[in-house]
């Protein structure tokens, strides 16, 4: 009786349950509410078009060696070609160069934009330029002109520098190559104002 009432059960469960599931999710379809195109995320919003005429990638980084033997990593927050259709020029948001010498001293440059020209090797830092040194120079400029070829910058703009013994004010500045060793020359109405604990 027992074995009777149970096959009884399955029997009538193998119908019910799948017709039951059915209908559960036909109503899934029939109380559906119609979407609305205009409750669309506010912050989801983007232009296309400025997208497609905007050509540039994000984060793009470069390494190499220079003619010198110098290590350069070249990296950015964005780049893009310029609008006038130039290939050789690309505009950088975020730039950052690291310049690792021959002689083991490391030097960074940072400034807010950065203009690259692939065919003269070179770049352009502008805005709140930081120049770092391994060996304890802090300088700052609004315009650094850099070579990518070889390690080589300077600023024809006046500059402030805390480095060791103190404050520096001139009215430029060069990394230069004497002999196997690179100096950083401040030239132009030097000013030093002198901290012995520098």
């Amino acid at each position: 009786m027992k074995n009777n009432t149970y096959s009884t059960f399955i029997f009538w469960a193998k119908i019910t349950l799948p017709l039951l599931a059915l209908a559960l999710l036909s109503t899934v379809f029939l109380l559906a509410r119609p979407i609305d195109p205009g409750n669309a995320i506010p912050f989801a919003k983007v232009n296309v078009e400025e997208l497609a005429r905007e050509k540039g990638i994000s984060a793009p980084n470069y390494s190499g060696i220079t003619r010198d033997g110098t290590t350069i990593s070249i990296s950015a927050n964005s780049a893009k070609p310029q609008p006038n259709g130039d290939r050789s020029t690309i505009t950088t948001e975020g730039f950052n160069a690291e310049f690792e010498l021959p002689e083991g001293a490391i030097v960074t440059l940072e400034s807010e934009t950065g203009v690259i020209n692939t065919d003269t090797q070179s770049a352009r830092l502008e805005g709140n330029v930081r120049v770092v040194s391994s060996v304890g120079y802090v300088v700052r400029s609004e315009q650094v002109d850099a070579s990518i070829s070889d390690a080589r910058f300077s600023s024809t703009v006046p500059i402030s520098a805390v480095g060791p013994g103190g404050k520096i004010t001139a009215g430029s500045m060069e990394l230069v190559r004497r002999n196997e060793n690179y100096l950083l020359v401040f030239k132009d109405g030097v000013k030093l104002i002198y901290d012995p604990k520098g």
